[in-house]
């Protein structure tokens, strides 16, 4: 034996350098994979960056459609409100201009009344909106109804009780 390999008549043994060979070759290939390659770690990072990212717009396109369904809800129990008190007589049954609520003045309401269809009906609209930054969509809300002319209707009611008579 010389050098510490096995010879036989000065030869190798062929299954000794075969046998050499493959648990040379698969040492090397042992130490080549101890660790990740450059390009795998940048393929997981990118990888790992693109889902971030997607997770990153749907969160903020949840959250704007999120503030986006409340502020409608806002504008419409506050349109619902402004006709109410218009129909209840709180405010004048007339077309007004934008008035912006005491309470916030970033909303702003409008009444419009025109005449309705028939001869003793009033259209209502009354329309309620809020000043938005340029990144959101401006929230309106509007509402129409059809009510009795109200000066009608007390004016049919005094005539009929003045010429009804009393017993």
């Amino acid at each position: 034996m010389t050098g510490g390999w096995p010879m036989v008549d000065g030869r190798w043994r062929i299954s000794d350098r075969a046998a050499f060979r493959s648990t040379r070759a698969a040492s090397l290939r042992d130490a080549s994979r101890r660790g990740l390659s450059l390009l795998e770690v940048v393929i997981a990072l990118a990888i790992f960056l693109t889902a971030t990212t997607i997770i990153g717009q749907l969160i903020s396109t949840g959250s704007q459609a999120a503030i986006g369904a409340q502020l409608k809800s806002e504008a419409a129990r506050r349109c619902e409100s402004v006709m109410a008190e218009a129909i209840s007589g709180a405010v004048p049954l007339e077309t007004t201009g934008p008035m912006p609520y005491e309470d916030d003045p970033l909303w702003s309401w409008r009444l419009t009344v025109s005449d309705g269809p028939l001869a003793d009906l009033l259209q209502v609209e009354a329309r309620v909106s809020r000043q938005t930054q340029a990144s959101q969509a401006p929230s309106e809300f509007t509402l129409i109804r059809w009510i009795r002319d109200p000066e009608l209707w007390t004016q049919s009611t005094v005539s009929s009780d003045s010429s009804g008579g009393s017993p």
